[in-house]
């Protein structure tokens, strides 16, 4: 799971909007649906500390 996470959290943090397409940005809905199912806290404590 972490794994995962670390996967999404990558594409989001270093992909550019502009490279984003469709296909891409199914795979991160997915990644980020997929962990939020099995332990959303990981992600809410990551976008937490991604707001501040």
């Amino acid at each position: 799971l972490r794994y995962l996470t670390d996967c999404y959290k990558a594409l989001v943090q270093t992909v550019p909007a502009a490279a984003v397409d469709d296909r891409l940005a199914e795979v991160i809905e997915w990644l980020g649906e997929l962990v939020r199912e099995v332990d959303s806290s990981l992600l809410d404590e990551w976008e937490r500390l991604r707001a501040v």
